[in-house]
């Protein structure tokens, strides 16, 4: 496999994607994002590694299951997965906006019930595709994040 450099966008171009309308926003970044990406069963024996037990001294080989944080192409193997999740996200019909930065995620709506509405539905959304919310680090439905 080649080395796939990061696929993070410019944030400058990603904000002027915004719409003039936009007032309210959620901002959720995704917790332990990486391990929340499964390897598939046939690409599992790619990522197999010798561990030795520091008590004991006994060798185990152990084979990462989900997308490593160590391995140099996961944040754009990440950043995929997440877009192709998010494409199925109906903003249509939510009358949202939502913007991927690596692990973080803006959702921008023009109304206060627009954006409980649509948080609700991301959130929902993000769960059922086995995505963490790092609740610490989440600002919802607020006029003005961070």
């Amino acid at each position: 496999m080649e080395y796939a450099p990061p696929a993070a966008p410019n944030s400058y171009i990603l904000l002027s994607q915004l719409p003039l309308e936009a007032g309210w926003f959620t901002c959720l970044d995704l917790k332990d994002a990486f391990f929340c990406v499964r390897l598939a069963p046939q690409s599992q024996s790619l990522f197999t590694f010798e561990w030795t037990e520091p008590d004991t001294g006994q060798q185990l080989q152990l084979t990462w299951t989900q997308l490593p944080p160590s391995f140099k192409n996961s944040p754009t193997l990440f950043g995929e997965a997440l877009a192709s999740d998010l494409a199925t996200f109906p903003r249509e019909e939510y009358r949202c906006t939502l913007l991927q930065y690596v692990d973080d995620l803006l959702l921008v709506c023009a109304t206060e019930i627009e954006c409980q509405t649509a948080t609700q539905a991301l959130l929902s959304h993000l769960a059922g595709t086995g995505y963490r919310v790092s609740w610490k680090k989440a600002q919802l439905c607020r006029e003005q994040v961070q």
